[in-house]
């Protein structure tokens, strides 16, 4: 029986010889993006400056992942990863008595946590959504957020009714920031269909692209009332001006760009959305639940503890599984492979 997405599994070289399990760190990568990546050496060594090609790859790429979300790419800019982002976010922000809350929850990735942390010297108060057996109930966001929350920051990958979120949220007058590192590629978005104020993801992992560049997203209605702190001179209306007497923010998200951004990383990105918008998100996600239900189930058959709900309409499709002393076991695993010169992720002989 041929596999029903054959022909682009076999673009993708490394699953010839492994399952690859790693794409919660870094998504496997097709010979469609290592051909994009070649690319630009081959201009660097032929051409030697490259600027003008590999700035037009950057636009390609805002322009590409304004399609995959359903947003205008005004609305698109590009920062290092998404850790700059939400640190670039928090630092725009204005912590005045009465409206200074943060709200976000205790399943969220630590650079969350830690960037609205470092806001607590600057009049920020932090408070942390607990999550109940793997989820966090949509009534907890009714209780959490108040006429006082400045900003809703939230993970995409649970499969969190973000539709739902959003309304509680802005009706109690807080933005909404969604993380979207681990769902982009994998799970459809429509940041207008859900009213997402801002949005983060990266190209490293689900994207299929490469370290290097991850994408915000600022609703074009926001986005001018923003004055970033963090800033450069590609933030600025005019970048090529040199004027260092003057400050101008660029019209758009395009104000939150800081230096010269990774171009090897943008052609990369360009090439890896370009592949999902063929294949179709949707049927990608149709694909994946499929497998997630599978492990699901299959785990349980063999008497494992699912980490988390236990139907993939709940989850996205990272699935885990309670080990005993994991952590000790994922220490000694980690040594062995540095011994052997091998990378300790997780990409097992199939």
């Amino acid at each position: 029986m041929n596999h029903p997405y054959a022909n682009y599994r076999s673009l993708f070289p490394v699953i010839a010889s492994k399952i690859h399990l790693a794409s919660c760190s870094q998504g496997a990568i097709s010979k469609t993006v290592s051909e994009s990546i070649e690319e630009y050496m081959n201009s660097l060594l032929t051409v030697g400056v490259n600027w003008n090609q590999s700035i037009q790859e950057v636009e390609k790429a805002k322009y590409s992942f304004a399609k995959l979300i359903g947003a205008e790419p005004n609305e698109i800019t590009v920062l290092g990863s998404v850790s700059d982002i939400f640190s670039t976010i928090a630092s725009s922000l204005s912590f005045e008595k009465g409206k200074n809350t943060i709200v976000t929850t205790d399943m969220d990735f630590p650079t969350v946590g830690h960037v609205w942390l470092a806001q607590e010297k600057f009049g920020a108060i932090l408070r942390f959504i607990p999550s109940r057996q793997g989820v966090i109930p949509l009534e907890y966001y009714e209780r959490y957020v108040a006429s006082g929350t400045l900003i809703t920051s939230i993970s995409h990958i649970f499969k969190q009714d973000i539709k739902a979120i959003s309304e509680i949220v802005h009706r109690k007058g807080s933005l909404l920031l969604v993380d979207a590192y681990q769902s982009a590629g994998q799970v459809p978005i429509d940041v207008k269909k859900v009213d997402i104020d801002i949005l983060a993801a990266g190209t490293r992992k689900y994207m299929l692209g490469i370290p290097g560049m991850a994408f915000l997203y600022m609703k074009s209605e926001l986005v001018e009332k923003w004055k970033p702190r963090v800033t450069g001179w590609f933030g600025q209306s005019n970048h090529t001006k040199f004027d260092v007497h003057q400050l101008t923010e660029a019209p758009g998200a395009r104000r939150f760009e800081t230096g010269t951004p990774s171009f090897i990383s943008a052609y990369a990105a360009t090439a890896a959305i370009r592949l999902l918008l063929e294949i179709g998100v949707e049927n990608i996600f149709s694909y994946l639940h499929s497998l997630a239900q599978f492990a699901l189930d299959y785990g349980q058959e063999k008497g494992l503890q699912v980490a988390g709900p236990l139907s993939a309409d709940q989850r996205g499709v990272m699935i885990a599984f309670y080990v005993k002393n994991a952590g000790e076991k994922y220490y000694g695993f980690c040594q062995k492979r540095r011994h052997l010169n091998r990378s300790p992720f997780l990409q097992y002989s199939g």
